[in-house]
């Protein structure tokens, strides 16, 4: 029995203006061990440079999470930072509703009030 499968995660690059957003990918599982992942989905775009040229000091990830809703097995909540002006980050909220068979809707509960200067 197929299930879904979510992952969130932040990324940056591709040119002039991409700084570091918030994404997940959606997938299916298909009982035997192979998840399969459509494409990126943008959470979030960041705003702005986010670098403070101190390796320990640019730690994204410590708080990035995604997990499944205790409610349903098709709905997700990830956590996800990005930034939103140099030196400063911001937490994106998104729920994630993979219904049957297999389109995605997303709630996005965007979270400046969480914004702090990076340690």
């Amino acid at each position: 029995m197929a299930s879904a499968r979510t992952i969130g995660f932040n990324r940056s690059g591709g040119g002039a203006g991409n700084f570091i957003g918030s994404f997940a990918e959606v997938g299916t599982a298909d009982g035997v061990g192979m998840t399969t992942f459509g494409a990126p989905i943008q959470l979030k775009a960041g705003q702005n440079n986010y670098h403070l040229f101190n390796v320990s000091a640019e730690r994204w990830g410590d708080y990035s999470a995604t997990r499944v809703d205790p409610s349903s097995p098709n709905i997700f909540w990830t956590f996800q930072g990005y930034a939103v002006g140099n030196n400063f980050w911001g937490t994106q909220i998104t729920q994630i509703i993979v219904p049957e068979p297999g389109g995605v809707v997303l709630l996005a509960i965007g979270m400046f009030g969480l914004a702090a200067r990076a340690w």
